[in-house]
C-alpha cells in the first residue's frame, strides 16, 4: 500500500541535519504514520509549528 508520503532515507547524510516536519499542515493521522515509519528507521526527526490539540494525541 503506498503512502501519502515520502521519507527521504538520505537526508542526514546528504544534509548533515535530520528531518523537519511542518506540522500545522498536517492531519494527527498523517502525523502519526510519519512518525512511527521514523521511529520504525530509529531516525530522529523535529516537527514545527505543531497545535496543542494535535500534540495531546
Amino acid at each position: 500500500m503506498d503512502k501519502p508520503f515520502n521519507i527521504d532515507v538520505n537526508r542526514k547524510q546528504r544534509l548533515g541535519f535530520d528531518e523537519v516536519i511542518y506540522g500545522a499542515s498536517k492531519s494527527v493521522f498523517l502525523l502519526l504514520e510519519l512518525l512511527e515509519e521514523y521511529e520504525k528507521r530509529n531516525e530522529n526527526v523535529l516537527v514545527t509549528k505543531l497545535q496543542r490539540k494535535k500534540a495531546k494525541v
